[in-house]
């Protein structure tokens, strides 16, 4: 498996992987078109933040990035594996990468907005749970994870 920093012409992959896992997890249409101007990425979002992309045969298998949200602190923003490639160890990879990067860079901590379906996966990359998200629709909370470096 390779991970390499994305570019604009992963884009239209990058996309489809984010749509498909989330349809994956069955929640009502209604819901993912509500959240999908959110989730996709277009260029302007690929310079504001890191991203990476694990290749396996030449092909694009999942995606992640993350965000500084100043004083050392980052948000991942984006961890999505194609189902058809789910656990082939891409997920797992990408955190590892993603963390790796972040200590290369003195972070002190990398915060986590998980899907609730998600939330097992990142407590066996070392997550913490350490709270609740608004997220829409209305009512739904998605729970908080950090993972903290150099303590």
């Amino acid at each position: 498996m390779e991970i390499c920093a994305a570019g604009v012409q992963d884009l239209h992959d990058m996309n489809r992987i984010i749509v498909a896992a989330k349809r994956h997890w069955n929640y009502p249409e209604e819901w993912i078109q509500l959240w999908l101007p959110d989730l996709k990425v277009d260029e302007s979002i690929l310079q504001e933040r890191r991203f990476w992309v694990a290749k396996h045969g030449g092909a694009i298998i999942a995606l992640a990035s993350c965000a500084s949200l100043g004083a050392d602190h980052y948000e991942l923003e984006d961890c999505w594996v194609d189902p058809a490639c789910m656990g082939l160890g891409a997920g797992k990879a990408l955190m590892d990468y993603v963390c790796a990067y972040l200590k290369s860079v003195s972070a002190k901590e990398l915060l986590i907005a998980a899907d609730p379906n998600a939330t097992g996966f990142y407590e066996k990359m070392g997550a913490q749970a350490c709270g609740l998200r608004e997220s829409t629709p209305e009512g739904r909370q998605l729970p908080l994870y950090k993972v903290i470096f150099n303590p």
